[in-house]
């Protein structure tokens, strides 16, 4: 996922690919365990949409499509979303909430 960061160790390359999305934090950390496994191999960090053939190759392949969400381009276009649950005793619905305010929060009410 575009969210992710990946340390792929072969016999003469460590590869780091760093999805668009990877939290600076997660981008460290595995740098580090890259660093422990690294032993005489030559690091390549690999940056989502910048995939060499070569990566590609000894991954077994590009796929034609993977997990990289379009909100991932743009971290502004996410929205909070509200759901009301209601129970019938053997159905439980939860349904959407458009144009929320604080005034739908009821304490007698379950909602996600």
């Amino acid at each position: 996922s575009s969210r992710d960061v990946f340390v792929l160790r072969t016999k003469d390359i460590l590869y780091i690919w760093v999805g668009k999305g990877a939290k600076d934090k997660l981008i460290k950390s595995s740098e580090n365990i890259a660093a422990r496994l690294q032993g005489d191999r030559k690091t390549e960090r690999i940056l989502e949409g910048e995939e060499t053939p070569a990566f590609w190759k000894t991954i077994g392949g590009k796929p034609d499509e993977y997990a990289n969400a379009p909100y991932l381009q743009n971290p502004k276009t996410l929205f909070p979303r509200f759901f009301a649950v209601s129970s019938t005793g053997t159905i439980i619905r939860a349904d959407e909430i458009h144009d929320f305010c604080q005034l739908d929060l009821d304490f007698l009410k379950v909602a996600i």
